[in-house]
This record gives C-alpha cells, structure tokens and sequence, in this order.
C-alpha cells in the first residue's frame, strides 16, 4: 500500500469516527430534549387557609385557640405521570428559620400516582405545638400596621420530590406568605425555599 493510499483510509475512518461520534451526540441530544418534553412538572397552584389566622384568632383564650390549618394543590402540568416520592410541608406562624425544617408528621413519603394534568390536595397544619399567649408574644411582627395592630407572620413552605416513568427523580421547594387582610397566601421567592432540582438521587 503506497504512502497516499494509507494516508487516504486514515484520514476516511478518522473521519468516520469523527460522523459516527456527532451521530451519537445528535442522538443523544434528541432523546433527552424528548424526556424534557414528556417529563411530568409538578407545581405548587393553589393555597387555602383553613383556620384563619386573624386578630380575632389571637384574641381567643389559649384554650379556645384552633391550630392553624392550611390545603395547597400539586398539580402535573406534564405529559407523563409523576411517581410522587415524598412529600415535605410545614405551616409556621413565626420567625422564619434560614433554611427549612419540618416537624415529626409534616415528612409523607407514601408513594402515589399523579396522572398528567391531575391535582392532589393535601392539608398542613401546625404542628409545633400549641400556640399560646406568650408564643404569640415572641412572634416576629411585621412593620405593617392594620388598625393599630400587627398582622402575624405565617408560612406555608415545603419540598415535593417525585420521579418521571423513565425513572428521572425531580425535587422542588416552595414557600407562600399568608396575609391576614385578605385571608390569602402569597408566593414568595426565598433562597433555600424555592428551587427545582433535575436528576436527584434519592435517599
């Protein structure tokens, strides 16, 4: 074989290498912008106060007090099921902590469905413990003043861990402020509160 000719085929199966190479790149590429467009994506969509926590609330004997109460949607705006993997939330009337923490009962890692386009409305309540006169009293306030009077600080936060069929586990957080003067929560954008990670390990 003269010098040309074995110049010829290395550079041809270089250059086949080099094809077959960006082939399985492409291939790649495909199949994962595939698995992003059938994944299911979960979200938190509505939120409910069920015991209002309002001046009137506070006003109660610590004995006629209800524990606050709260029912929130996670909604699949996917195409594909989502295996909900554990499910973490926690309503809080106080200072917020840095980053979250959850009493024993607020962590439910009983695996469910959520089919495309379905909702699962679970409750959260507060459970650390009762709140009393001299809890409210140390309660951080707001500068905001209703009537002479400062509303409270209350959150509805948590973490959603669930894994697509194709066995891709996603986790997301997100955290609502209540707001005593329309009864209401609010999303709210807080570091180490709401975030959505791709391709978890789980535990």
């Amino acid at each position: 074989m003269g010098a040309f000719t074995l110049a010829a085929a290395t550079a041809a199966a270089y250059y086949a290498k080099e094809a077959a190479r960006h082939t399985q790149r492409s291939a790649d590429i495909a199949e994962k912008a595939l698995l992003d467009i059938e994944r299911p994506y979960l979200f938190v969509t509505a939120t409910k106060p069920l015991v209002g926590v309002t001046h009137d609330w506070a006003d109660k004997p610590d004995n006629k007090r209800p524990i606050p109460e709260a029912a929130y949607s996670i909604k699949n705006f996917g195409r594909t099921p989502a295996i909900i993997n554990e499910i973490r939330a926690s309503l809080r009337l106080c200072n917020l902590p840095p980053t979250p923490d959850y009493h024993p009962g607020e962590i439910n890692d009983v695996e469910r469905v959520l089919g495309a386009d379905d909702a699962l409305s679970p409750a959260a309540f507060d459970r650390g413990g009762p709140i009393t006169n001299n809890v409210l009293n140390e309660l951080f306030l707001s500068d905001t003043h209703i009537e002479g009077r400062v509303p409270f600080h209350m959150y509805l936060y948590g973490e959603i861990t669930y894994t697509s069929v194709n066995g891709i586990t996603d986790q997301f957080g997100f955290i609502y402020r209540y707001s005593p003067p329309g009864n209401t929560f609010h999303l709210q954008d807080i570091p180490g509160y709401t975030y959505r990670r791709r391709d978890v390990k789980k535990q």
